[in-house]
């Protein structure tokens, strides 16, 4: 697991160290390399869940060739994260990552 440069993890949410826990073993498994975090109470995102400790993006590329991964493997991922992760976090597939928040409704 690696964060990308600035990163800031002060004040997460202990719910969110799970996910990162099963991030990483999903890409290990399908992609066979680890996870890179590149945002969780840092930045400004427009939403309000990344500055209270409940958002994450994950990136979704090839860390050593900078491609991106083809739409079956985002596809599968987002499928694998979806069935070992509860009901109470949200995955989104963005065009260059994947968000996930807990939903705290």
């Amino acid at each position: 697991m690696r964060f990308k440069k600035g990163v800031s993890l002060f004040g997460v949410r202990p719910e969110m160290v799970i996910v990162f826990q099963v991030v990483e073993s999903v890409y290990l498994e399908l992609a066979h390399q680890g996870v890179t975090i590149t945002s969780v109470t840092d930045g400004n995102h427009g939403s309000i869940v990344h500055g209270v400790g409940c958002g994450v993006d994950i990136r979704t590329r090839y860390d050593n060739k900078r491609v991106q991964w083809s739409d079956s493997l985002k596809a599968d991922i987002v499928n694998a994260l979806n069935s070992r992760l509860t009901k109470e976090f949200d995955i989104v597939l963005e065009s260059d990552h994947i968000h996930i928040e807990l939903d705290r409704r």
